[in-house]
C-alpha cells in the first residue's frame, strides 16, 4: 500500500499493539518511506485516549486499513475526515471475519477475492467500494490462494486508489441476507475427525498446511501433524488405514491415485477405481458400478456419477 499511494501523502502508518512481532519489519518499511510509526493500544488501556488525540492532531482525510487484527473504534473511524476503508481478503458479504481463507476451503469454496469496503463499527460489514474475484483450484493450499489473493489485492489498489484518494468512488450496501461471519480459528481446530468424508478432511489438510500448524491425529500416545499438501487418494488411505480406522466394505483406498482418479483394492483381489474425475464439476464415473465403490464416491468425495 505504501509502494502505491504518491509520496508525501501519508500522515502515518499504524500497527497493531496485539501483534508486537511485527514492529522490527514495519517499522523497517517505514523507515525506508519517511512515515512514523504509531501502535493502536486496546481500547481499555490507559494509553488509548493519547493514541486517538495522537491521530486526530494528524488531521487525516483517510485511514486506509489492510491485514489488520484489532477492531477500530468508532472514535477511531471519527478521526477521518471522509472515509475509513478496509482491504479485507475475501468477498463480502459471503466472508466476513477471520481466517477466510481456511473457512472458504473448509466449505469447498470455489472462489475467494479481495474486497475493499467502508469500515463500520462491526467487523467486515460497511459499503463495498471495489472487489477483484480469484479461483480456488482443487489441488490449491492456503498458501497457493494467499498468493493469489496478493497479487489481486495489488492490482485492486493500483485501480481504485487513485479514485479513492480524489474522493470518486461508489459505495454499495451489503445484503445482511447474504452475511456470514467467521471465527477466529485456533491449532487445537486441526484435530481431524475421521468420521468425516474423505473430501472434508483432505479440505481442511490443505487448509493447514505449513507454515500454518497443520491438520493432527492421534496414533496411540503419538500426536501426527500433517502439514504438508496430500492428495485425496493419500487422505482417503489415511482414513480406511492405520490412521483412521475406518471400513469401506470390503475396499481399501490406494494412496497412489492421485486427484484423477481414486483406485479401491478389493479385498481377495481385483480392482474399481473412481475416474475420469472433473473436480470443477464434481463428476466421475466408476470402472465397475459396485455399490461400495459408489457409496464412496458419492458420499466420502462429493461427486455425482455418470451413468
Amino acid at each position: 500500500m505504501l509502494r502505491l499511494l504518491p509520496a508525501g501523502s501519508v500522515r502515518a502508518a499504524v500497527m497493531a499493539s496485539i501483534r508486537p512481532a511485527q514492529r522490527e519489519a514495519l517499522g523497517s518499511v517505514c523507515a525506508a518511506a519517511g512515515v512514523p510509526l504509531l501502535a493502536q493500544p486496546r481500547r481499555d488501556d490507559a494509553e488509548h485516549g493519547t493514541f486517538v488525540r495522537s491521530l486526530e492532531r494528524l488531521e487525516p482525510d483517510l485511514i486506509l486499513v489492510d491485514s489488520y487484527s484489532m477492531l477500530l473504534a468508532p472514535e477511531v473511524l471519527a478521526v477521518a475526515r471522509r472515509d475509513a476503508l478496509n482491504v479485507h481478503g475475501a468477498l463480502l458479504p459471503a466472508y466476513r471475519g477471520a481466517n477466510p481463507t481456511q473457512w472458504a476451503l473448509l466449505n469447498d469454496a470455489r472462489e475467494t477475492g479481495v474486497t475493499i469496503h467502508v469500515m463500520s463499527a462491526e467487523f467486515d460489514a460497511g459499503d463495498v467500494v471495489a472487489e477483484r474475484r480469484v479461483p480456488i483450484r482443487f489441488d490449491d493450499t492456503w498458501v497457493d490462494i494467499h498468493g493469489r489473493i496478493a497479487e489481486a489485492t495489488e492490482a485492486l489498489l493500483a485501480e481504485q486508489l487513485p479514485g479513492i484518494l480524489a474522493g470518486a468512488y461508489e459505495r454499495h450496501p451489503q445484503d445482511p441476507a447474504l452475511a456470514r461471519h467467521f471465527r477466529r480459528r485456533t491449532p487445537d481446530d486441526g484435530w481431524i475427525d475421521w468420521d468425516a468424508g474423505v473430501l472434508a478432511i483432505y479440505n481442511l489438510v490443505r487448509a493447514l498446511v505449513a507454515p500454518n500448524p497443520g491438520a493432527m491425529y492421534r496414533d496411540g500416545e503419538e500426536t501426527v501433524v500433517l502439514d504438508r499438501y496430500l492428495t485425496i487418494s493419500e487422505v482417503a488411505a489415511l482414513k480406511y488405514g492405520r490412521a483412521g480406522r475406518r471400513s469401506l466394505g470390503g475396499l481399501v483406498p490406494l494412496a497412489d491415485g492421485g486427484n484423477e482418479r481414486v483406485a479401491l483394492a478389493v479385498e481377495g483381489g481385483g480392482c474399481v477405481a473412481v475416474e475420469d474425475i472433473d473436480w470443477d464439476r464434481r463428476r466421475a464415473r466408476l470402472t465397475d458400478d459396485v455399490a461400495a465403490a459408489r457409496s464412496f464416491a458419492e458420499e466420502q468425495l462429493g461427486l455425482s456419477l455418470a451413468s
